[in-house]
């Protein structure tokens, strides 16, 4: 279980059952055997020696005996010592380690990590909810509706099931097109099952534009932020056989930037927020074309297709789907990712603003970390390597060293 876990090659029942074990005291001395193995041969000696490497997890140790954090799996919640929490981390992504700047502070001191004090305020987690809007221009707030029948849209009924919103036809499929927006805010995440059956996830800071009931030989949605794809195979009837009905994405349609997705049934991850640096189409099943510009690539299972934002590149690269998808299940989860993209991430989720005095870290980041807890929790993570936070109000602000 644990060289599935440290390069990255799990499942998420898989990731689950580690996460018990890390759980359990019994497991201690043997993970601890583990990490140090790892570390002293994957962490090259210009960045880390393995005395160092000893030294900060003896503090991660002394460290444990004051705090503890909890850390959520899919199923159910695991209170675990802190500097479990931190192994996890650490093992993530193999290769990276994340205390390899040995500038910083943290690594300098005599003695245990310098504890994190507790917070005047804090930022509350996201949560489930959406804003729906209809073909009138009609605003549903669906956070806190019962279930039940929210409304209808032509001949087509919009269910409310716990979470989730469904789509479900009447006894006519032609008529007027009728266009639904659902938007997740800052803070927020949905699910959502069209009239074709198509069952899509909208991460925090995004949204979907759809109609409510599929008219003709085309299927096509538009998207701003983050979602997560299973299209429902349908066929066209014809008299050389059935064919694949097309599903077309459009990515940012207020963009500058012409961005289109293909897909004749599939399950895929689109990440195209207008503050990242790049688009990324993550393929879990079947095949996808993608269209950037006036330039395209298909892309198969396994593949991430980054379309850069400035220049307008696009290039295809082996992904780390579990990476992709972890918000779905409810973690955040980064390989070698720089300060300011996670903290754009907490941004999205936490609902606030972050700022920065003086100069932005310089690390780089692996690990997974739990997003059903405070943000505090979740940069007490990150200021074990030397990134100090304060939280007022809304505002969280990245401090230097």
């Amino acid at each position: 279980m644990f060289e599935k876990y440290i390069h990255r090659n799990y499942t998420a029942e898989e990731r689950n059952e580690f996460l018990d074990m890390v759980a359990h005291e019994d497991f201690n001395n043997h993970l601890k055997e583990l990490v140090s193995e790892e570390v002293k041969a994957n962490v090259p000696d210009h960045i880390m020696d393995a005395e160092k490497a000893d030294e900060i997890f003896d503090k991660i140790i002394k460290t444990a005996n004051e705090e503890d954090v909890s850390v959520r799996s899919m199923k159910k919640i695991h209170y675990i010592r802190w500097w479990a929490a931190a192994i996890v981390i650490i093992v993530v992504a193999c290769g990276y380690f994340l205390f390899h700047d040995t500038t910083s502070p943290a690594l300098a001191q005599n003695g245990s990590v310098k504890k994190n004090t507790a917070v005047a305020h804090d930022a509350a987690p996201g949560h489930s909810g959406a804003i729906l809007t209809l073909a009138n221009g009609e605003k549903v707030v669906l956070d806190s509706l019962h279930n039940g029948l929210l409304a209808s849209q032509g001949t087509v009924k919009i269910i409310k099931q716990g979470n989730n919103v469904t789509y479900q036809y009447g006894n006519e499929r032609s008529g007027e097109i009728l266009y639904n927006t659902m938007t997740t805010p800052n803070g927020r995440q949905y699910q959502l099952e069209l009239s074709d059956g198509t069952k899509v996830w909208l991460d925090a800071g995004s949204s979907i534009t759809y109609p409510a009931s599929f008219i003709g030989n085309e299927r096509k949605v538009e998207i701003t932020g983050e979602a997560y794809f299973e299209v429902k195979t349908l066929f066209i009837p014809g008299k050389s056989g059935n064919r694949k009905m097309p599903f077309t994405v459009v990515i940012n349609p207020r963009s500058r930037l012409k961005r289109e997705i293909q897909v004749l049934g599939t399950h895929f991850n689109i990440n195209a927020y207008d503050n990242e640096v790049s688009a990324k189409i993550t393929l879990l099943e079947g095949s996808v074309k993608v269209f950037n510009e006036s330039s395209s690539v298909t892309i198969q299972p396994g593949e991430q297709a980054v379309l850069d934002n400035e220049a307008h590149k696009m290039s295809v690269v082996n992904a780390d789907v579990n990476e992709a998808v972890a918000w779905k299940d409810g973690f955040f989860s980064f390989k070698n990712a720089g300060i300011e993209t996670i903290m754009r991430q907490v941004e999205r989720w936490y609902d606030v603003q972050v700022v920065y005095e003086g100069e932005k870290p310089k690390d780089r980041y692996g690990g997974e970390v739990s997003k059903n807890v405070n943000a505090s929790e979740m940069l007490k993570i990150l200021e074990v390597s030397g990134v100090h936070f304060q939280i007022e109000g809304k505002k969280i602000i990245i401090k230097s060293r």
